[in-house]
C-alpha cells in the first residue's frame, strides 16, 4: 500500500472538514424546514461532534507537519 505524503494527507483532512461542515449545514437546514422532527437535534449534535473531531485532526496534522502545503 502506498504511503501518503504529508501534503496528500492534509488535502484529505481538509476535504473531510469541508464535508463535515456541509453535513452540519444540511442537518441545521433540515431542522429549520421541519421543526417537528424530534431527531433533528440529535443529528445536529452528531454532525457538530464529527466536525469538531475532524477539525482537531487537521489542526494536529498542521502542528505535526507545518510545511505540508
Amino acid at each position: 500500500m502506498k504511503q501518503l505524503t504529508a501534503a496528500e494527507a492534509r488535502a484529505i483532512l481538509e476535504a473531510n472538514v469541508a464535508q463535515a461542515e456541509e453535513t452540519l449545514d444540511l442537518a441545521q437546514s433540515l431542522a429549520r424546514s421541519n421543526p417537528g422532527n424530534l431527531r433533528a437535534g440529535q443529528h445536529i449534535r452528531k454532525a457538530r461532534r464529527s466536525l469538531e473531531t475532524r477539525q482537531a485532526h487537521l489542526a494536529s496534522h498542521k502542528e505535526q507537519f507545518p510545511d505540508a502545503d
